[in-house]
């Protein structure tokens, strides 16, 4: 796997400026990438910071695709974020 440095960095900048402007499947294609991209302390403060966003009250409101649940679950689980709050 390719894993590019200058990519993680612009999608922390990303999630910083505009991560309530995402919707969720968004938010979780930045997870999945970030989960393998990232070392583990730093991938699993990016991704329980994007798994609060998601559960936030206003956002179970969106219409969220099984893939994006899929890769939001998977991601969290891979760094041992706690995900229990997704389902």
């Amino acid at each position: 796997e390719y894993v590019s440095p200058d990519l993680v960095a612009c999608c922390k900048t990303f999630l910083e400026q505009r991560q309530r402007h995402m919707n969720i499947f968004e938010l979780a294609a930045v997870a999945s990438y970030c989960s393998v991209a990232c070392n583990d302390d730093e991938a699993g403060d990016l991704i329980g910071g994007i798994v609060e966003e998601v559960c936030n009250s206003w956002r179970q409101r969106e219409s969220v695709p099984w893939s994006a649940w899929r890769m939001l679950t998977t991601s969290a689980a891979q760094t041992n974020v706690a995900n229990q709050q997704l389902f």
